[in-house]
């Protein structure tokens, strides 16, 4: 029978206590520790790593056009910044084994030979 997965905090803590051997009170201040320097890291230029997991940063999307899919009229989105995570290629593999590798081989072209553009005409 498989294990439970902790959906919760209280049931991260529970497992996470089991796991180490510690209090449920100290796991709860590493998580909130954890989150504290999420929240700071974030916003800084290289952003907020959790090693194995992935990033945390903060972008800035440009200001773009866009339709009104009802009306067809073009319309302006101003700039906004939001919030990204990017998950690391090992949380990638380990989640989804095969898929990176297949992306990269599909995406993947040589620099000696140049790709031919559509035309549109």
């Amino acid at each position: 029978m498989p294990r439970k997965i902790p959906s919760t905090k209280l049931d991260l803590v529970r497992a996470l206590s089991a796991k180490a051997d510690v209090s449920q009170t100290k796991v709860e201040e590493i998580l909130d520790a954890l989150a504290a320097f999420a929240y700071a890291g974030a916003p800084s230029r290289r952003g907020f790593s959790i090693p194995g997991i992935g990033r945390l940063s903060v972008i800035t999307r440009k200001a773009r056009r866009a339709f009104n899919p009802a009306t067809g009229r073009a319309i302006r989105v101003p700039a906004k910044t939001a919030l990204s995570f990017r998950f690391s290629k090992l949380a990638k593999e380990a989640i989804l084994p095969g898929i990176a590798v297949e992306a990269k081989k599909k995406t993947g072209t040589s620099a000696a030979a140049p790709r031919k553009r559509k035309s549109r005409g």
